[in-house]
C-alpha cells in the first residue's frame, strides 16, 4: 500500500469513528418548531411555536402586525392538552410546561382572530419528545 492510499485508510477510519461516536453522542431529544402557513389576509408564519425539550418550553411567537394572535394545539402521548393561547401583539409569550422524560408531543399552530381559529392557517402537527 502506498504511504497516500495509507493515510487515506487511516483517515476514512477516523472519520468513521468521529461519526459513530456523534451518534451514539446525540441525545434522542429533538427541538422543533413551526410555523403557520398562509391563507387569506394571514402570511407564511405569521405565528410561530419553538419547542424546547430541555424544560419543556413552548415559545409561541407573533411575528406578523395582523392585529391576529396564535393558538397552539397540543397533545401528550396522544391526548389532547389544554391549547396554548398568545392574544399580544408582535412579541412572543413562553409556556413553561411539566412533561415526564421521554414522552411524545405532538403539537401545531395556528392563527386566531378575535377568538375565531382560522384553520388554513394551521400548520402540520410536529412531533418531538420531553
Amino acid at each position: 500500500m502506498t504511504k497516500f492510499k495509507r493515510m487515506f485508510a487511516v483517515s476514512g477510519a477516523s472519520l468513521a469513528a468521529l461519526v459513530a461516536t456523534f451518534v451514539v453522542a446525540t441525545p434522542a431529544h429533538a427541538d422543533g418548531s413551526e410555523c403557520t402557513e398562509a391563507s387569506g389576509k394571514y402570511v407564511y408564519c405569521a405565528g410561530s411555536v419553538n419547542f424546547t425539550s430541555n424544560g419543556e418550553l413552548f415559545d409561541v411567537y407573533d411575528n406578523a402586525s395582523d392585529g391576529a394572535g396564535q393558538i397552539v394545539y397540543w397533545k401528550i402521548m396522544g391526548v389532547s392538552q389544554t391549547p396554548m393561547e398568545y392574544h399580544g401583539g408582535v412579541g412572543w409569550k413562553r409556556f413553561d410546561k411539566s412533561i415526564a422524560e421521554g414522552k411524545e408531543l405532538e403539537y401545531k399552530v395556528c392563527i386566531m382572530d378575535n377568538g375565531v381559529v382560522k384553520t388554513g392557517t394551521c400548520s402540520l402537527y410536529r412531533v418531538d419528545y420531553a
